[in-house]
Formats: C-alpha cells, structure tokens, sequence
C-alpha cells in the first residue's frame, strides 16, 4: 500500500503516524467460519455461539458493519396497529408477499413467514 501511496504523490508525512503491523495468530480451530460482519454474519455467529460451536468471524474492513451500515437502522415489519389508523393496508401476509416479491421470490417462503 505504502508504493501505491508513494507512486500517487504522496508525501512522506502521511507515513508519519502509520502503524506497524502485528503479528497475529494465523491459524485457528473452530467449528464455524462467518464470512462478513453484516447482520446475517453476526447473527449466524451469535446463533451458533448460543449453539456451542466455536466461533469466528472474518470481517474486511475495519468494523463490522456490512449492508446495515446503508440501511439507517431501519427494518421493515408489519404494523398492523398503527398504520390502518394511516389508511395504510398492512398485515403479516402482505409484509410476507411484499418480502418475498422484494427479493425475486427467491427466498423460501417458509423463512420469510416466521
């Protein structure tokens, strides 16, 4: 990185306060591997930790974060109190259909419903 850096223009004082790499354990045992940090990884990992399985998660970038990071901390869910006093036509069958729709109906219909 630091000859990508150097070949772009890059000044000497950019190096200043770089860390040194540490040296890390480089093999591990564990029952289950969650590729990426996101939602699902970490729910995955939090589920077979609950399980009894020994648990790693591999994470790219610095934090974990995945998709939820885009997302503004919203999920959809039905809300079939509130938003009929809206005029809005919401239950759990139509949030199930609308799900399943959102996602090419791709997924299994039985997972969506729980």
């Amino acid at each position: 990185m630091r000859e990508a850096l150097e070949e772009a223009g890059a000044s000497e004082d950019i190096f200043a306060d770089a860390v040194e790499p540490k040296d890390y354990e480089t093999e591990k045992n564990v029952d289950v591997v969650i590729i990426g940090g996101g939602g699902a990884g970490l729910a995955t990992a939090v589920s077979a930790g609950q399980a009894g399985a020994n648990v790693i998660v591999i994470e790219t970038n610095g934090i974990a974060e995945g998709n939820l990071v885009v997302s503004g901390g919203v999920y959809n869910s039905p809300d079939s109190v509130r938003q009929p006093e809206q005029d809005i036509k919401d239950s759990s069958e139509l949030f199930a259909e609308q799900t399943l729709e959102g996602g090419d109906n791709i997924a299994g219909p039985e997972l969506v419903i729980i």
